[in-house]
């Protein structure tokens, strides 16, 4: 929790030091680019992390390190052949497209790189959580991160010579993307197990396939529905709109800040309990990450009503003023979410990352629908109406899920254990 608090500091000083030196419509321009490109990573994953944590636990259980490795030379073989495709159609696609704004062209091509080291770095952090090191899996992108990027920014910000612009924001977080991802993996080649990879069995491939394009689906489907609203109102809205819906969207994540720190530490936990069956076990992490999560929740949403509009104001400018009313309706989405807990991962880490898949999707769909009737007429609010809608439909059929197939109420009500008996 103090990495994943310090993470959401450095990247609230990120966030205000981009806000001040490209203002509304820089920022937002910003923004929907690196929305564009989040999406485009998406093939570049493709359930990786979460089957690597799920897949690289089970292998430390069952005592085997050669299992293990060729599991991750596969993942990296999976990362590098997806990666040379996605760049190789992004740069047709920018070809194609006409774009005569020069500076625009470069800063998509320099943003492109950031494809191939989140693939990297994300692969890594599942490693480690794998093999049991929770704290050293978060430090790089949590902490190193996040610094590395604040401190090149308030140096192009100081530095005449180097003036403030999409391009430049995009180079110097490439910088610090990179730099982190070099330390990660300096960790992983310390603590990992010395093993020679052992040749791996056809169906056993066929099934890592089958569970990452499912654990993908899940993945892709999340990153879209925390990125569809972004560009829709890009194409609909102006920069400035898309700019004040980030910056909410940024300030909301401190709500969300606990039941991500929750669901990392249970994801290994939940696949050990499910394997040897101790559901008392498994029901009490679950209830303690509910618990914390939920309420970690309350009190983030306490702070933001304490602090208010003129808070973000001062710290942001005056620009953003609209984007305090589009942060109030976020932050009830965040804490429904919080209160229904790691539902979502809970299917993933018992095997049934199928029906998480069919889940996670029509909630996505709900989203888009929803965005496509409500962004015309009220902008980023209707983009925050439509984020609280899904969020809410989708947790409450996995709680009902979770509840009908393993006896696991995930709430974080006092009489929990009782009921899940």
């Amino acid at each position: 929790m103090a990495i994943r608090l310090y993470g959401v500091g450095m990247t609230f000083l990120v966030t205000i030091l981009l806000t001040r030196g490209l203002g509304a419509d820089g920022y937002g321009a910003y923004a929907f680019l690196f929305a564009v490109v989040t999406l485009a990573a998406l093939p570049t994953q493709f359930g990786l992390p979460d089957l690597v944590v799920r897949e690289t636990t089970r292998a430390a259980e069952a005592g085997a390190p050669g299992h293990m490795r060729a599991l991750w030379r596969w993942a990296h073989r999976f990362i590098a052949v997806t990666t040379l495709v996605v760049i190789a159609l992004l740069l047709l696609w920018q070809h194609l497209s006409g774009d005569d704004d020069v500076q625009t062209s470069i800063a998509a091509y320099i943003a492109f790189l950031l494809i191939p080291l989140i693939a990297l770095a994300n692969l890594r952090a599942a490693i480690l959580r794998g093999l049991g090191h929770d704290l050293l899996g978060q430090l790089p992108e949590h902490a190193i991160r996040p610094t590395l990027f604040a401190l090149f920014l308030l140096a192009m910000l100081l530095l005449p010579d180097l003036p403030s612009s999409v391009t430049g924001a995009f180079a110097v977080q490439v910088t610090a993307v990179g730099l982190a991802t070099a330390i990660g993996s300096f960790m992983l080649w310390r603590l990992a197990p010395r093993a020679v990879p052992i040749e791996i069995e056809r169906t056993e491939k066929r099934r890592w396939n089958s569970a990452a394009f499912f654990m993908g689906t899940i993945s892709g489907l999340v990153l879209i529905n925390n990125s569809v609203d972004i560009i829709m109102l890009g194409l609909w809205k102006s920069n400035a709109d898309v700019g004040h819906y980030r910056l909410a969207s940024m300030v909301g994540a401190l709500i969300t800040l606990g039941m991500q720190t929750m669901n990392i530490y249970a994801m290994p936990h939940l696949t050990h309990f499910l394997a040897t069956g101790e559901k008392d076990k498994l029901a009490r992490v679950v209830r303690h990450a509910t618990q914390l999560s939920f309420g970690f929740s309350l009190l983030a949403l306490v702070a933001i009503l304490l602090l208010g509009e003129q808070m973000l104001v001062m710290v942001f400018g005056s620009e953003f003023s609209a984007a305090f009313s589009i942060l109030l309706v976020l932050a009830s989405g965040h804490v429904l979410n919080a209160f229904f807990g790691p539902a979502r991962v809970f299917l993933m880490m018992a095997g049934h990352e199928r029906l998480a898949a069919f889940l996670t999707g029509f909630g996505t769909l709900f989203n888009i629908g929803l965005n496509a009737l409500l962004i015309p007429s009220y902008g980023p609010i209707g983009a925050a109406m439509a984020t609280v809608a899904s969020i809410v439909v989708t947790k409450v059929m996995s709680f009902v899920v979770v509840w009908h197939l393993h006896g696991v109420l995930i709430w974080p009500l006092p009489n929990y254990q009782r009921l899940a008996k």
